[in-house]
């Protein structure tokens, strides 16, 4: 079923559902476009979707919405595998966030190039709002140097885990780090109860995509989120 999340007033967001028809997310976006809050809409549709039901390139037209960003979502049930083979004769030594604090997650974001968002305090705040443990969240060392980062979270009730960003810093890319550091933070998704890991990325980050690969995950869903701009101005 369609529903309304709002990240921000005035910045709503239809998720269409995979069983409605087509009339009703036509009637869900007259009802959003008419608010007198809102500044701009955006509705995020699967692909499958698109092309079982073309009628709704008729709405996408129809309030100037462009596509944005796309999203490849996989999932792998990890409860079977043992990640510390993957890890034993790793170079790499990890502390969490109860041991070091803010600073070298700073510092990791600030020293590798992808990274445009996750670069300020209040950045690393606003992830730690709920379902936060202090452990799933590591700083990664070659030695005494920083070389990247891995943040995971876990839904306890559901038994689902995902990984909020992994990061390899720049002087340390094309070392075949990036594997190690998933693997880690998939083991401490495993070790904190998660049975399964739910992750997505968008289809031009062929390292994660790469990652995913490697772990056999089966592709579960590709959303599109289309957006308007300035519908109200």
């Amino acid at each position: 079923m369609s529903k309304i999340v709002e990240p921000r007033t005035g910045f709503p967001l239809l998720i269409v559902g995979e069983d409605d028809q087509v009339t009703d997310i036509e009637y869900l976006m007259t009802e959003l476009y008419h608010r007198n809050d809102l500044i701009s809409l955006a509705l995020q549709v699967s692909s499958a979707y698109l092309i079982k039901n073309k009628q709704i390139q008729n709405i996408i037209n129809k309030y100037g919405l462009e596509l944005d960003e796309e999203e490849l979502q996989y999932q792998k049930d990890i409860s079977g595998i043992d990640f510390d083979k993957i890890l034993l004769d790793s170079s790499i030594t990890f502390r969490n966030f109860e041991q070091v604090g803010y600073e070298p997650f700073l510092e990791v974001s600030q020293n590798t190039s992808e990274i445009k968002r996750l670069n300020t305090l209040a950045a690393f705040k606003y992830l730690q709002k709920e379902d936060f443990n202090a452990k799933l969240w590591e700083v990664a060392y070659v030695g005494t140097q920083l070389c990247g980062m891995v943040l995971g979270q876990v839904y306890a009730e559901k038994k689902l885990g995902t990984i909020q960003y992994i990061a390899v810093c720049d002087k340390f890319k094309g070392k075949k780090l990036g594997k190690k550091l998933f693997a880690k933070a998939l083991s401490n998704l495993k070790n904190c109860g998660d049975e399964i890991y739910r992750d997505g990325t968008e289809p031009t980050n062929h390292p994660m995509l790469g990652l995913f690969e490697w772990l056999d995950c089966e592709l579960i869903s590709h959303n599109m989120i289309f957006v308007g701009n300035g519908l109200k101005s």
